[in-house]
């Protein structure tokens, strides 16, 4: 876990650790938690990890995210959320008491720079995979891909799920606002192809339903 500030988002030594686990992202589980800042405001290599607030939903996410990486030892849902309902009081208390950050405003990134960085990540991807290696992808890198595209759409998305299936992946993302957005995406398909359908099926999705 990850305690990203205005203050220290930037800071070296983070970013130093974090390149490092980026380079392990199949074998790690790594969560920058978010205090004062919005995950559209991360870049970089803390962008491929999914990013948490420090809220009662997004902690309660996290909590359920860290036991799914038990496997086997994991313990029911219903646990996690009675205990959750027991100790939140007490943890949203001590959150209160942190000292306040230094005086700085929150980084604002413009919609340029987010696009650039997509286009940079495809790109880069673009010269690293083979065909064969798109094929048997691990569902890691799709969730990575997938995130870096979805966010720059919808900076509200706070979680996503991969699930792999017989000849594809079933993704489903939710947003602050609860919004849930599915799609289901084919294996093998090229990088280019993999965003122009994300960023089809979003917008989609995102649009409100035609009344006539």
């Amino acid at each position: 876990m990850i305690c990203l500030t205005p203050s220290n988002l930037h800071a070296d030594w983070i970013l130093f650790e974090a390149r490092a686990l980026s380079k392990t992202l199949q074998n790690t589980f790594v969560c920058p938690l978010l205090i004062g800042l919005e995950p559209s405001d991360i870049n970089g290599p803390l962008a491929q990890f999914q990013a948490t607030k420090v809220t009662r939903e997004g902690i309660l996410k996290l909590l359920k995210t860290l036991n799914t990486g038990l496997a086997e030892s994991a313990l029911p849902d219903s646990h996690i959320e009675e205990a959750f309902e027991v100790w939140w009081p007490k943890l949203e208390g001590e959150l209160k008491k942190l000292p306040k950050d230094e005086d700085l405003p929150r980084p604002q990134r413009t919609e340029r720079d987010l696009l650039e960085e997509v286009l940079s990540l495809v790109r880069n991807q673009n010269r690293t995979l083979t065909p064969e290696a798109v094929r048997g992808e691990s569902r890691s890198n799709v969730s990575h891909k997938f995130g870096t595209i979805a966010r720059t759409l919808d900076p509200n998305i706070q979680r996503w799920i991969v699930r792999e299936k017989a000849n594809g992946y079933e993704i489903a993302a939710f947003n602050e606002s609860r919004k849930k957005y599915r799609l289901v995406l084919a294996l093998g398909l090229p990088d280019g192809e993999f965003e122009a359908r994300v960023i089809s099926g979003l917008t989609e999705q995102s649009q409100p339903p035609d009344e006539s």
